[in-house]
């Protein structure tokens, strides 16, 4: 099977708070990442976050932060595991001392 992904993704686990409006209402979680890529990542969350929602999201103890779109959110035994795709403009601004964000 052809891997489907542009960029390789590093095992990272740490705390982030994701923000998000949902039918008028604002609502902020705290979740944890099990990886990051350069256009995105995948968190483990305790509730489902709608598909296409926009989020912001904050690391609780560094200093990533941005705003992605979430492209899913899969039921485990664990809670949620939700993708994150992250804007293009988060993404220049992680990687805008870089012009190759893939060579990190």
């Amino acid at each position: 099977m052809k891997e489907r992904r542009n960029h390789v993704r590093i095992p990272e686990s740490a705390a982030f708070e994701l923000t998000w409006t949902e039918n008028g209402h604002e609502h902020t979680q705290r979740v944890q990442s099990i990886d990051i890529a350069a256009g995105g990542m995948k968190v483990l969350s305790p509730e489902p976050i709608p598909s296409s929602s926009e989020v912001s999201f904050s690391m609780l103890h560094g200093d990533l932060d941005g705003v992605a779109r979430v492209r899913y959110a899969s039921k485990t035994d664990a809670g949620f595991v939700v993708g994150l795709e992250f804007t293009p403009e988060t993404v220049r601004q992680l990687f805008a001392y870089s012009s190759e964000p893939d060579e990190m």
